[in-house]
């Protein structure tokens, strides 16, 4: 978008999801959740349909990171 010749942040707010290494060298603002965990929720989730048990989920926290893109 900068080589468009829009303002960022001023023009346009950009914003990732992931928090992964790209969006902290663009200086992108973004949602840093716990992917680790997220994938021990899913594993969970199929193991309690196939076993037909309820075991408990990870509770997740998200944080938003705030850097130069908005």
């Amino acid at each position: 978008m900068r080589r468009l010749g829009f303002s960022i942040p001023g023009d346009l707010g950009i914003m990732g999801f992931d928090n992964t290494e790209v969006a902290h060298l663009l200086d992108l603002t973004t949602i840093d959740y716990p992917v680790v965990q997220q994938a021990e929720n899913a594993f969970s989730i199929l193991q309690n349909r196939w076993n037909n048990t309820n075991n408990g989920l990870n509770t997740l926290s998200y944080k938003l990171i705030e850097r130069k893109s908005t």
